[in-house]
């Protein structure tokens, strides 16, 4: 019987050489679930102590020296996301993770906005605290859904009345419940913390773009070194991501198809 996820990640593996496919939006689930494995082992700390929360959000107008932010370009509740943020709870420390599976779509300027985060002068908490700004003027839904996470992970406190909101109001915002949302503050532990930056990229980056000092950069064959051996579903993850780190489309399909 055929594995349903090798039959998954082989589509995977051949979409990914067509010109609009976006690989990483498709595996980033696997990403995700790994990443505590992988950091463990870059940075020497517990992989049970670390929790992973995708796509958080950058609040343009607590990064004012954001380049898009200065051209005016973007408001200043307006965010754009980092993949993955991985919290460890016992010590604060927060990692901000930059996914790429394709070397071509590496800018440099997105790797200068990512360092002006770790650098700025309010520590990470100011970050924490731009989700609750967000969530008065955008989608409170699903906001609530973010900050119940980051209230888990021990990085933000919320009131008690957090808990009565009803989620069933209309969107963009929860109607008279905006100051809840102003009561909300990150924690103490993560307010000063300086975020470890970490860019995986299929090979090498700097080859190709000005990485930023600070970043801790992760090439698919260290990723895939880190994971191997670890689990069924590691294992099969790990043998793609060795396939993944040829460019897409180098392969000539008339002579690579057995059709």
């Amino acid at each position: 019987m055929t594995d349903p996820l090798k039959t998954v990640l082989d589509k995977l593996d051949e979409w990914r050489h067509l010109p609009k496919y976006r690989l990483e939006q498709h595996v980033d689930v696997l990403f995700g679930m790994s990443l505590p494995r992988v950091l463990s082992q870059c940075f020497d700390i517990p992989a049970c102590e670390l929790k992973v929360i995708p796509e958080f959000p950058i609040r343009y107008g607590t990064l004012r020296g954001c380049e898009i932010f200065k051209r005016g370009k973007a408001g200043p509740n307006q965010s754009f996301n980092v993949d993955f943020s991985v919290w460890h709870e016992t010590c604060g420390q927060v990692f901000l993770v930059e996914l790429k599976t394709d070397m071509d779509s590496l800018k440099s300027e997105q790797l200068c906005d990512m360092s002006k985060v770790a650098a700025h002068d309010g520590g990470f908490g100011a970050f924490i605290g731009g989700v609750a700004e967000i969530a008065e003027k955008g989608d409170a839904r699903k906001y609530t859904q973010l900050i119940w996470h980051l209230h888990k992970v021990g990085a933000m406190h919320v009131p008690k009345t957090f808990c009565q909101l009803d989620m069933n109001e209309a969107k963009p915002g929860l109607t008279g419940k905006t100051g809840v949302f102003r009561c909300c503050c990150p924690a103490e532990a993560y307010k000063a913390a300086t975020p470890k930056l970490v860019l995986v990229s299929p090979e090498s980056p700097k080859d190709h773009v000005d990485v930023p000092a600070g970043f801790e950069c992760i090439d698919f064959r260290q990723y895939a070194h880190a994971i191997h051996g670890t689990g069924e579903l590691e294992d099969m993850f790990a043998y793609y991501l060795l396939r993944w780190q040829s460019p897409a489309g180098i392969t000539n399909p008339w002579l690579s198809s057995s059709s």
